[in-house]
């Protein structure tokens, strides 16, 4: 596999009770597969930028069982990306991560007059 590059998604939103619109700072990963066995490597990071120095700093999340979660600011106020690095075979038969990100971008619709 590949490194998933540092990248930011479109942000969530939500609508309240006056159907203001409102973005969703936040999103989440849960790990589905079983790490070690199912695959190696593909640790989750989150990273930021130095405004001075312009050093990239990477945060690792490592996984260790399936159903572990990781919430992490996604907006550009932030200034904060995430990815994955490498993944490589696990002792199964078949190397595979699979993991389901929560709170992505959506369209959102009101029934607001």
């Amino acid at each position: 596999g590949a490194e998933n590059f540092a990248h930011r998604d479109g942000l969530s939103a939500t609508s309240d009770a006056n159907c203001s619109i409102k973005a969703f700072p936040y999103q989440g990963t849960v790990m589905v597969s079983k790490p070690g066995v199912d695959f190696t490597g593909g640790e989750f990071y989150v990273a930021s930028k130095d405004a001075e120095s312009g050093k990239i700093t990477r945060t690792k999340v490592e996984f260790k069982n399936p159903g572990d979660v990781v919430l992490f600011r996604a907006d550009n106020e932030g200034g904060y990306e995430h990815g994955m690095l490498t993944v490589g075979n696990g002792s199964a038969a078949t190397c595979e991560r699979v993991a389901i990100g929560l709170f992505q971008k959506k369209i959102v619709t009101s029934t607001c007059s």
